[in-house]
């Protein structure tokens, strides 16, 4: 009967890691493809490609770091000791 539940705390613990993981990829695409579109519709208003580049990588660069399997575990961590 132990055995039993032992199971099925690691199988749900699998399937919740599974599915955080997932999330976190389609996330990091999501982020990928907005910022395309965000530096496009930039150079289209006339800002210079130098600058447009910049301040999409300003702006994407935290997201980027947010949507990492290390920040998560630093993020449930510190949910943890709270």
């Amino acid at each position: 009967m132990i055995g039993v539940r032992v199971a099925a705390v690691i199988l749900g613990g699998t399937r919740l890691l599974a599915k955080t993981y997932s999330a976190m990829r389609r996330g990091r695409g999501v982020v990928k493809r907005g910022s395309r579109v965000f530096m496009k519709t930039l150079i289209d208003m006339g800002v210079p490609e130098s600058h447009a580049k910049a301040i999409t990588r300003a702006f994407v660069e935290p997201s980027k770091q947010f949507l990492t399997i290390r920040n998560l575990l630093k993020l449930a961590s510190e949910f943890g000791d709270a």
